[in-house]
């Protein structure tokens, strides 16, 4: 009798059942930002602002890790003061959806301070031209001061504003005192991109797991025989 060589397809498809027994991974959500997580300083975002307002980085705090934006000062002119930390541009086809989200840690002595991430869009490519900004930022509500919190912020692209940045906006009320806004954990993700997710064994997965490496071990012991 001749002899038949064993096929390697069994110990191959025990690692499709492995595959198969752990929990399903969905395709991340991509970080359009270059640096939205400041972990070693703030490259690629730049500050545009009314006087007496400034741009640091702060390698002490954040969220989770330290590293983190800081927009800081006071306004002594008339009515509101604005500081924005300006992403990098980005050209999008029109109707391209977005969602911008930022962990916000505000610091000001009578909680007035508004910190949100916003989207700036430019009428001309590359962001150039006339500048709107999604949505209306003097009417939103104070930011809640001394804790980390998310705040996210929708909008798109059209055809009269194909480009755009991200906007990390600090508003302050003329004479109020020293304040600041703390920005961390930046993100820019297209509209209906799946989270990510860490592929996880159940107990009865881990069991089945285990006993698929034995039966595996087992096979290449008898194939070497």
């Amino acid at each position: 009798m001749s002899h038949i060589p064993r096929s390697p397809a069994w110990p191959s498809a025990l690692w499709v059942i492995v595959l198969a027994v752990a929990a399903p991974t969905v395709m991340a959500s991509q970080n359009l930002l270059q640096n939205g997580d400041f972990l070693s300083g703030v490259a690629g975002w730049s500050l545009e602002t009314d006087a007496g307002f400034a741009l640091s980085w702060d390698d002490s705090m954040g969220n989770p890790s330290p590293g983190s934006l800081r927009l800081s000062g006071t306004f002594q002119g008339v009515g509101i003061g604005v500081a924005e930390a300006l992403s990098e541009c980005f050209d999008r086809p029109s109707g391209t959806g977005f969602e911008i989200s930022a962990d916000i840690f505000a610091e000001t002595a009578d909680g007035t301070v508004k910190c949100l991430p916003l989207l700036t869009r430019y009428s001309g490519p590359g962001c150039t031209g006339g500048r709107l900004q999604h949505g209306f930022p003097a009417n939103v509500q104070p930011t809640e001061t001394d804790i980390w919190h998310r705040i996210a912020t929708l909008g798109e692209t059209s055809d009269a504003r194909p480009s755009f940045r991200v906007s990390l906006f600090f508003r302050l009320l003329s004479g109020e005192e020293a304040a600041s806004c703390t920005f961390d954990s930046v993100t820019l993700i297209e509209e209906g991109t799946a989270s990510a997710e860490v592929p996880v064994l159940s107990g009865g997965g881990l069991a089945l797991f285990g006993a698929i490496v034995g039966l595996s071990a087992l096979w290449l012991l008898k194939a070497r025989l």
